[in-house]
């Protein structure tokens, strides 16, 4: 249900190909079709069998002998859901002696030694993860965007330049956001929250989804121009909702090129995770773009439940209760698990993006309209975000840093 890692393995494999290599993925069943928009024919399937993707795997490695085994992310390969059946015990020492190098990309700082990393908040812990020490002749390739592309202390690992932001034809662009808006004077809002964070809140019984298109159009009812608010997912988050100035659309999942276009051509992006591939695309695009996240509890709010944004949180209470905790990554991580991962709200990239109070009502809605709205907060973050993406151009490409690992 994570698209970001195969997105990040396509961009590593179009560099790789640039320089000669040639590259064949195996992947998922849902991660294939985000793979085959860009390399057609050359996704192999694994499925729920582990005896099926076993037998594949050692067939590949037989007939292509490769010089290299690229992992999108190691140790997700243990987590007990999310990934098909294929590593354990007498795996990895099958690995450990195959001829190929071995290398993994380090999304999320997993690959950085074992550490428990728990998914959900206290009171409701959907699951707890143990990761999975690496080989030992694995080596750690550091994708930047999300990561800090400075010079870290005990950070394991190359980092590279993941992504660079692409010159979008204008035409695609305007043909792009005719597809959504009725004239010139609308703006176009992007709200992008991951399947996984659908799948995981509806499992723990979260509402919050459900009342998503009410609060988002109570956010924007007071902006100047007509707001149109896209969702992409394949599940149709935002009802729709009956607010002058405010439409909502649902689009399914699309191929990473076109999802880039849209993140190109929104006026705004919105997400509620902190630390995604996409919002690493609309940082370096230089896109304004704000995180929805939540610092407080029930009690926190007690004092002000009457006002907008806070009777949302009760709304939501009434129908499940505990469903007001903090959150950078919903549902799963807290601004305090953030930075145990190393991604405190210092760090370059999270500063490229605005942090607002989905519960802050009043200054809520004033930080996003001036964000649509306002050239000199647009400005002063599209500073923050030429920093990042500065230091971020600075770093070796995918295959540079692949050589340099392997050297």
């Amino acid at each position: 249900m994570s698209t970001g890692e195969a997105v990040s393995l396509t961009h590593v494999a179009e560099d790789l190909e640039r320089t000669g290599a040639s590259c064949l993925f195996l992947a998922s069943v849902g991660a294939r079709s985000f793979i085959e928009s860009r390399f057609a024919g050359r996704v192999q399937v694994l499925d729920g069998s582990l005896e099926n993707n076993r037998r594949r795997w050692r067939a590949l490695l037989a007939a292509l002998r490769p010089h290299a085994i690229i992992f999108a992310d190691y140790p997700l390969l243990f987590f007990s859901s999310g990934t098909p059946p294929l590593a354990d015990d007498a795996w990895v020492e099958e690995l450990d002696r195959a001829a190929p190098a071995l290398v993994t990309l380090d999304h999320l700082g997993y690959a950085q030694g074992q550490r428990i990393v728990p998914f959900g908040p206290p009171h409701m812990t959907f699951g707890m993860e143990v990761t999975k020490a690496l080989p030992n002749r694995m080596k750690v390739l550091v994708p930047c965007p999300i990561h800090d592309p400075g010079v870290i202390p005990r950070r394991r690992g190359v980092p590279f330049r993941a992504w660079s932001a692409r010159t979008l034809p204008r035409a695609d662009v305007q043909a792009l956001r005719a597809r959504f808006l009725g004239n010139d004077n609308e703006c176009l809002v992007l709200f992008s929250t991951p399947g996984w964070a659908v799948h995981l809140a509806r499992a723990l019984g979260l509402p919050h989804h459900r009342f998503l298109a009410q609060w988002l159009a109570e956010a924007f009812g007071g902006a100047k121009r007509p707001v149109v608010i896209v969702s992409v997912n394949a599940v149709e988050l935002l009802a729709p909702a009956v607010v002058a100035g405010v439409r909502m659309i649902n689009v399914p999942p699309m191929p990473p090129d076109d999802f880039e276009l849209l993140v190109g051509a929104a006026d705004l992006m919105l997400t509620d995770n902190a630390i995604s591939v996409s919002l690493g695309k609309a940082v370096c695009s230089i896109k304004p773009c704000a995180l929805l996240a939540n610092s407080h509890n029930l009690a926190d709010l007690y004092d002000r439940r009457d006002e907008p944004g806070a009777r949302w949180a009760f709304a939501i209470e009434r129908e499940r209760p505990g469903a007001t905790f903090p959150w950078d990554v919903f549902p799963i991580w807290s601004g305090d698990d953030l930075t145990r991962l190393g991604f405190e709200p210092s760090h370059p990239f999270r500063r490229g993006c605005a942090r607002v109070e989905a519960f802050g009502g009043e200054s809520t809605r004033a930080a996003l309209v001036a964000l649509l709205e306002d050239e000199a907060t647009r400005c002063a973050l599209a500073d923050l975000q030429r920093n990042y993406v500065e230091q971020v151009a600075t770093l070796p490409t995918a295959s540079e840093a692949l050589a340099a690992a392997l050297a």
